[in-house]
């Protein structure tokens, strides 16, 4: 039940009951923060939020009687009374209730934003009841509705890997990246996928997989020997399968049979299209050995299988910049700042590529994300004082120029409070003066 009531609801804003509601249930007070909750919803914001949050203090709580005991003389609007309700039945499991609450609500939803959360809702509900083809349904008219909401795109995923459609759940994974997210969501994303990469595998012995795992624990230790790649190449005889394969090419890259580890990596990364760990591996070994140009194609096709993996990410953006693709860099650098977002350097880098192919308000905004992280990173202060200057030279409406040219100024001036004497602050000054 708690995947029912759990994530962001419709953006609304906390005025001042609310928000001390929210803190009362951060300090573990349920049941102050359910009455004040109460009171938001009836005098102060009739919102889908204040309604959830009116919910889950009541879960915490035990469930003591009906969660809108307190909101009996309340004039709540069709929509929000029924979503009221319906996560209130879903989280006693009667699921029966909670979606016809649910489709009630949905149906007199004022908005778009409503009807997206209460789709979502209403898509998990009928997840729990085991309806996977509606919940499918519902969760992608939510997503349509709201295509900046991690968690619907992740219960969209979830849905799609009970449904065994893998490679669309691994689609709709992939597109999550593009939107900021919490950690939890991150971990929820990963946790999908790599219980659907499982789940499409061909089945193999138990006991198989105990041993690839010792081949594989005796190869992090570097101790490779001709008795191990013997063990390994008698496994691919028994059975040819993607995950025999990508132990037997770690380990012949550990034995330095790069040429062997290859092939049998490139197999395995055809038998298992949705698996990233023979890609991975084999981006991986290139990497490390400085060939960034053999790297890049591999690391690339791995983050496309899990756009999760911090570790490829970077490998990735660092080896597509020392070959010059600055395209798939940028892409690189994109997802570093959802997946890693309290690294300033990840904003730089976009900041940089992006200017680098002229759109420099891009790379002006990709400087404010970072100097919101680390307000006095100089090298973000330098490139943001650098990308005005810039904006401000191909400015031709003589106002738009004069604004734009004080606004540079500005940013120098931040830069210079932050590091004093910076070489670069005096030639990015003088770049505008006049103007």
């Amino acid at each position: 039940m708690a995947v029912v009531l759990s994530g962001c609801a419709s953006g609304a804003r906390h005025l001042r009951i609310a928000d001390e509601a929210r803190r009362l249930q951060q300090t573990g007070d349920q049941a102050n923060a359910h009455r004040m909750f109460a009171e938001a919803l009836c005098k102060e914001e009739v919102s889908l939020d204040n309604a959830r949050a009116v919910v889950e203090t009541w879960v915490a709580l035990g469930k003591p009687g009906r969660a809108d005991q307190r909101l009996e003389r309340c004039a709540l609007p069709v929509h929000v009374r029924g979503y009221l309700e319906g996560l209130a039945a879903a989280a006693e499991e009667q699921w029966e209730v909670a979606g016809a609450d649910l489709m009630r609500a949905e149906a007199t939803a004022p908005d778009d934003a409503a009807r997206a959360e209460i789709a979502y809702r209403l898509g998990l509900v009928s997840l729990e009841q085991g309806h996977i083809d509606d919940a499918i349904v519902v969760l992608q008219r939510s997503a349509g509705l709201a295509p900046l909401r991690p968690d619907v795109r992740l219960g969209l995923a979830q849905a799609q890997a009970r449904a065994r459609l893998f490679a669309e759940c691994a689609d709709t994974l992939r597109g999550v990246v593009a939107i900021p997210m919490r950690a939890t969501d991150l971990e929820r994303g990963r946790r999908i996928l790599r219980n659907a990469v499982r789940a499409a595998e061909d089945p193999l012995p138990d006991s198989m997989r105990v041993e690839l795992a010792e081949l594989l624990t005796i190869s992090e230790r570097g101790v490779i020997d001709e008795q191990h790649l013997a063990r390994v190449r008698e496994l691919m005889t028994e059975q040819r399968h993607a995950s025999v394969l990508m132990v037997a090419g770690v380990l012949a890259m550990r034995a330095g049979d790069h040429a062997m580890a290859t092939v049998w990596l490139n197999e395995a990364t055809i038998l298992a299209p949705l698996d990233a760990d023979p890609p991975r591996a084999l981006g991986i070994a290139f990497f490390a050995a400085d060939r960034p140009s053999l790297a890049v194609g591999p690391l690339r096709d791995a983050a496309r299988r899990d756009p999760f993996d911090l570790q490829v990410r970077g490998m990735l953006a660092a080896a597509a910049s020392k070959v010059g693709e600055s395209d798939v860099a940028l892409e690189a650098y994109r997802a570093l700042t959802v997946l890693a977002p309290a690294e300033p350097d990840n904003f730089l880098w976009v900041a940089r590529l992006e200017r680098k192919s002229g759109r420099n308000e891009a790379a002006r905004a990709a400087t404010e994300r970072g100097l919101a992280v680390q307000s006095d990173n100089v090298l973000l202060l330098v490139e943001r004082a650098a990308i005005s200057a810039q904006m401000t030279l191909a400015e031709r409406e003589p106002d738009a120029r004069r604004a734009a040219a004080e606004q540079t100024r500005e940013a120098v001036d931040r830069l210079l409070t932050v590091a004093p004497g910076h070489p670069g602050a005096d030639a990015i000054k003088k770049s505008v003066d006049g103007i």
